[in-house]
């Protein structure tokens, strides 16, 4: 679609903090939200129309990204054409989709959004699968493959009656004297006051993305049109090589070759945590073998996994004057997990001394604090080692 070029003079010009609003004598630009579409952009003069809209009144503001140059004379004003083709497409998609729908499956169009990225409806219906939406679409693809015209009809109010509109009007416009209706062949009958394409042809394609519940017993499909439809067809095919081709697989034994994955990874996380399991009862009995200096217990250690420190962190809890600090790597640094079951000097004390002297973030209760710490983990180790060391050489006095 070419973009649409048009001269306006400016009506008005101002600032709302940061934002640049203008207002035309006469515009083209269709604002957003309106007919539950999209809006124009494109730029005025020098600026960028960012978003548009219609004010209380009627006037219709350009949000703009700069402020527009007034030479006194009208300004060329400039709309998107692709834009405005993209907003036919995913527009003219939902009338038919919503048609389609109805026309298999008795479920009326209840809601409809068009987004940047995608659009929706939502259906008055909880039944859905992909075979339904499969079947929508192959009908959909026939009607456009039929090329069939796609029409704007101003109809009089007194003649309204003779057209089959597959919704009923709505009582805000039921005062008007001439209506809009899409005609879609006769596929269907809308009143909308949208961009639209002029033939299904156009759409090339339409493919529902995604499906969810909403609300009770309703339905939202989710879904893309035309050029839309085709970058993420394109984009979909380079993921799912890229896929294929690390796994070794096809298409038709991906699905196969992925749930073999999870398995085989459920299975590997089960065995590892069996010996997470035996090795912190392993590390758990060698402790509690070990004699008490001024009656407390400490282990300050490097463990192999968080898990592990975990399993062992939980069963020093349960041993009287015990001071554990147990450290593990992680992808992005380090983790520890600290605890104290020693009257004088609980968790939360450790962990602000062991703050004088290295980075390290953590929360938890008196007893048990879990973080992150900065740092070589060996020189760490050997900081903490230092810091109880010296707590207890020095009577408690740090």
């Amino acid at each position: 679609m070419q973009d649409v070029r048009f001269f306006s003079a400016l009506s008005k010009q101002y600032a709302e903090g940061k934002l640049n609003k203008v207002e035309l004598e006469t515009t083209l630009f269709y604002p957003d939200s309106e007919g539950g579409q999209l809006g124009d952009r494109g730029k005025i003069g020098n600026a960028d129309v960012l978003k548009v809209y219609r004010v209380d009144g009627g006037a219709l503001v350009h949000e703009v990204s700069e402020p527009v140059t007034d030479t006194g004379r009208p300004i060329e004003c400039l709309i998107n054409g692709s834009r405005r083709l993209d907003i036919s497409q995913q527009h003219t998609a939902q009338h038919l989709l919503s048609a389609d729908i109805f026309s298999l499956y008795g479920y009326e169009t209840v809601g409809f959004a068009m987004g940047e990225a995608y659009s929706s409806i939502d259906i008055d219906g909880d039944q859905w699968d992909w075979e339904r939406s499969e079947s929508a679409e192959r009908m959909m693809l026939e009607q456009i493959m039929a090329k069939v015209d796609v029409e704007i009809l101003e109809v009089p109010k007194n003649d309204i009656h003779l057209y089959p509109l597959r919704k009923k009007m709505s009582e805000k416009i039921e005062q008007l004297g001439t209506y809009r209706i899409v005609k879609i062949g006769h596929i269907d009958y809308s009143l909308c006051g949208g961009f639209h394409v002029s033939n299904l042809a156009q759409l090339g394609t339409v493919k529902i993305i995604k499906y969810e519940k909403v609300k009770s017993d309703w339905t939202r499909l989710y879904y893309l049109a035309g050029f839309r439809a085709l970058i993420d067809y394109q984009k979909k095919t380079r993921l799912l090589h890229e896929t294929t081709r690390s796994l070794s697989t096809s298409v038709d034994e991906l699905n196969y070759r992925i749930h073999n994955i999870l398995t085989e990874h459920q299975e590997a996380k089960r065995i590892n945590r069996k010996l997470s399991e035996n090795l912190a009862s392993a590390l758990y009995n060698s402790f509690r073998s070990q004699k008490a200096t001024d009656n407390v217990k400490t282990v300050v250690e490097i463990l192999p996994s968080e898990e592990i420190a975990k399993g062992l962190s939980g069963k020093l809890l349960h041993e009287q004057n015990t001071i554990s600090f147990l450290l593990y790597e992680r992808p992005k640094g380090n983790g520890y997990i600290l605890s104290s079951t020693q009257e004088n000097w609980n968790a939360q004390s450790i962990f602000r001394k062991v703050k004088e002297f290295l980075e390290i973030k953590g929360g938890g209760t008196e007893k048990m604090i879990q973080g992150t710490v900065e740092g070589n983990i060996t020189a760490v180790k050997e900081k903490c080692e230092s810091i109880i060391k010296s707590y207890f050489s020095s009577g408690g006095l740090l």
